[in-house]
């Protein structure tokens, strides 16, 4: 159905949420038609966070608990879900990776949205797993029910250098699976950053005397990520004026553009200038008295006001 649809004389423009496969197959359809229309996919991120020893040490247990809510909401179905945790070793990792394993372990595992997203959750969880280097650090205490279609929350945990050198681990896994990357020092942290392609998010856990240690990630960071969290989780999604729900591809493919947030319009409207017309021959939302009473842009000062011509 998305085939015809792109196909389709009458689409101007396509928007897709979705795998990477999928999307990039929609996306060159769009491209190769007679009359090319842009198209707009959305296409899976890790959303990776980043964890300093600092604020693990003083608030590793809320942490734990906020992260552990945010890798499961929606039974991890979220495009912003936290799939990708990089830290530093260090008792301060040990103990929150403790508290972590916990807290998903009293998750209980919820149904997915249909089977066909299960089973894909459940190849690619396995398909991590078996991965050279990759431990399971925990699953939810409460089995799942596969008639049901439920993920098992489920934590894993990868050395860098394994997790840089192998590009399987840089996929999602579409569900509540999160893979905990400890480095050995900032240098293996800059690495994991550099290794991994476009993410909707990325998110910096650090308290205040962390701040020189950010700087240089953070630029890093800017260059993989749409939106940049400090001190949260990324899963919530505001609709406001300042969002920007996207990001380098493979995260969307086309990285100027939001599918949340006021902006997203921008993505099927067509800019059209009017030069030189009388006001009476204007769309009312460019004719001078307003008639909308909309709020306009005039020589660059926003107003809704009428406009007086001398």
């Amino acid at each position: 159905m998305g085939q015809r649809l792109i196909r389709h004389p009458a689409a101007k423009a396509g928007a897709f949420t979705g795998s990477p496969a999928a999307g990039r197959l929609l996306f060159d359809l769009a491209s190769r038609r007679p009359e090319p229309i842009p198209f707009f996919a959305e296409m899976g991120s890790l959303n990776p966070v980043l964890l300093l020893p600092q604020a693990l040490a003083r608030r590793g247990r809320e942490i734990a608990r906020d992260f552990a809510a945010s890798v499961t909401l929606g039974c991890g179905q979220f495009c912003t879900k936290p799939g990708l945790l990089i830290a530093r070793r260090g008792k301060a990792l040990e103990a929150f990776t403790r508290e972590l394993a916990a807290a998903l372990a009293g998750i209980l595992p919820v149904s997915m949205l249909n089977p066909r997203i299960h089973s894909a959750f459940e190849a690619g969880r396995r398909q991590a797993l078996a991965q050279k280097g990759v431990g399971r650090e925990a699953v939810s205490a409460a089995d799942a029910d596969p008639g049901a279609h439920q993920g098992q929350p489920t934590l894993a945990t990868v050395a860098a250098a394994e997790f840089i050198a192998n590009p399987i681990l840089h996929e999602e896994v579409f569900g509540p699976y999160t893979l905990l990357v400890r480095c050995e020092d900032d240098g293996e942290v800059a690495a994991v950053i550099q290794t991994l392609g476009g993410q909707l998010t990325a998110t910096v856990i650090a308290e205040e005397d962390e701040w020189d240690a950010c700087r240089p990630l953070m630029g890093l960071l800017a260059e993989k990520a749409g939106r940049l969290v400090c001190n949260g989780v990324p899963t919530g999604v505001e609709v406001c004026a300042a969002m920007q729900h996207g990001g380098p591809y493979p995260a969307a493919s086309d990285a100027r553009f939001t599918s949340v947030g006021t902006a997203a319009i921008k993505r099927f409207v067509r800019p059209v200038c009017f030069q030189n017309w009388p006001p009476a021959l204007l769309p009312e939302a460019l004719q001078d008295d307003n008639p909308l009473g909309i709020w306009r842009l005039v020589d660059n000062q926003w107003s809704r006001e009428a406009i007086h011509r001398t």
